[in-house]
């Protein structure tokens, strides 16, 4: 059958059902059950109960749902009418560049429970790097156990997972370069959720091959990532990144709710010239008690390009830059714009060193900021606005009085000397001021740049 004859069919069927539902007078509607899939689909779409699944919950369907994929395994949809599918063994997609897509009847309806092995993912797709594939995983909810894998990529490119659930697991989605000369580039998590039970969200992982380096899969996860989507922070991080793991360009939208103190991104990325670099929205919802860092870990800084809203301002960026925009380079450095950072300190008598963010604003070139700095105590009150050069050559950096706005000292403390030097510290000295009660509020707004 063509595809117009199928539309034109289904289109008569249609009216057909909608002349039945409707009721002469006094009469009740006919209910009408919908099919699992309409009649005359195209010949690229399988039902797995076709192939003797019974999603009962009981019956082990991991044979049968692996037929269904195996039968268009080149390119096709695998259906998954509603029921809770028990699969004991990891259900696999071969290494080729194009693959099945798997379709439920929605999260809430179509189930697929896993007791697989530790370490091992209830779906894995292995693919062949460089080539998008157009694969979808949709309508399903991923429940496994705590050391289980929701679904794992190998080197597939191209692969959107939209609308599905991951509960019970070690981990919901991991993007693995485990196959040799691997990455798994353009894969993305949308409109899905990640449930307090499963232990960190997404992980970027890439297998090493100790003896025979070209056995190795790659370092890239270039834009891999999640958007649109909710997730649970719980005590362990919701996005890890382990060594030599490189997402860059990558997707990171996400409705964070945290009711432990926990950790956004932990990056264990080792290598200094793999720069991480995320791009999205992150509306964060915390306790009071449960601050949320958004970056920790060996890398001494990840990279975030976009707006981050908060019901409260129970976070704190750690070792997170947050920028207007960014530029990276091959040899791992990078410059960019970002956005005004505020920082306050309590002042002591004498001096106070205040190590400023701009070393890591644009990596290896000259950086021009405009600061302000407003320093109060009891009847004491200054402002100043300087223009601060940060120089990634060790020579001191400079610090320019632009403008003095406001002079009041009514204590009679005596103005303060503001110095800076070569380390990307600001000094803020005054031998008059009182013990406790001092503070100064700096902001930072990068205006330039100059590659050196």
């Amino acid at each position: 059958m063509d595809k117009k004859s199928w539309l034109v069919k289904s289109i008569l069927a249609a009216l057909a059902i909608g002349l039945q539902c409707i009721a002469a007078p006094g009469q009740a509607t006919q209910e009408i059950t919908p099919a699992r899939i309409p009649e005359g689909l195209p010949s690229s779409w399988v039902d797995v109960k076709a192939y003797g699944a019974k999603g009962d919950e009981t019956t082990d369907d991991t044979a049968a749902i692996q037929a269904a994929m195996n039968a268009v395994i080149s390119g096709g949809t695998v259906f998954l009418p509603p029921g809770n599918y028990k699969v004991t063994a990891t259900l696999k997609k071969p290494q080729s560049f194009s693959g099945p897509s798997i379709m439920g009847a929605g999260f809430n309806k179509t189930r697929i429970t896993y007791s697989g092995a530790a370490g091992t993912a209830a779906l894995y797709y292995q693919g062949g790097s460089g080539a998008m594939s157009g694969i979808k995983i949709s309508g399903i909810t991923f429940t496994g156990n705590s050391s289980t894998v929701g679904v794992e990529i190998d080197g597939q490119n191209g692969v959107l997972i939209d609308g599905c659930l991951f509960e019970s697991s070690a981990v919901g989605v991991l993007f693995y370069n485990r196959s040799a000369g691997s990455f798994s580039e353009y894969d993305v998590v949308e409109h899905s959720e990640f449930t307090s039970t499963v232990r960190t969200a997404i992980e970027y992982r890439r297998y090493i091959d100790p003896g025979n380096p070209s056995l190795s899969g790659t370092t890239s996860f270039n834009g891999s990532g999640v958007r649109f989507s909710t997730a649970h922070a719980t005590g362990s991080p919701v996005v890890l990144i382990c060594d030599t793991c490189q997402p860059y360009n990558a997707p990171l939208s996400l409705q964070v709710w945290s009711s432990k103190p926990s950790i956004l991104i932990q990056n264990d990325n080792r290598n200094p010239n793999l720069k991480c670099d995320f791009v999205g929205t992150l509306t964060l919802e915390t306790l009071r008690t449960a601050v949320l860092t958004l970056a920790e870990g060996a890398n001494p800084v990840t990279l975030f390009v976009g707006s981050i809203e908060t019901e409260n301002e129970s976070y704190r960026l750690g070792k997170l830059m947050l920028y207007k925009d960014l530029e990276l380079h091959s040899d791992g450095t990078f410059h960019g714009v970002p956005e005004p950072r505020g920082l306050k300190v309590d002042l002591v008598r004498g001096s106070t060193t205040i190590p400023t963010p701009l070393a890591f604003f644009s990596d290896g070139v000259t950086t021009t900021a405009l600061v302000n700095i407003f320093i109060s105590a009891s009847n004491y009150y200054y402002s100043y606005l300087f223009s601060y050069t940060h120089n990634p050559f060790g020579a001191k950096s400079s610090l320019i009085p632009l403008a003095n706005p406001l002079a009041i000292d009514q204590a009679g403390h005596g103005p303060p000397a503001i110095t800076t030097d070569n380390r990307d510290n600001i000094i803020i000295s005054n031998p008059n001021f009182p013990a406790s009660g001092a503070s100064a509020t700096l902001t930072f707004e990068q205006v330039g740049w100059l590659n050196p």
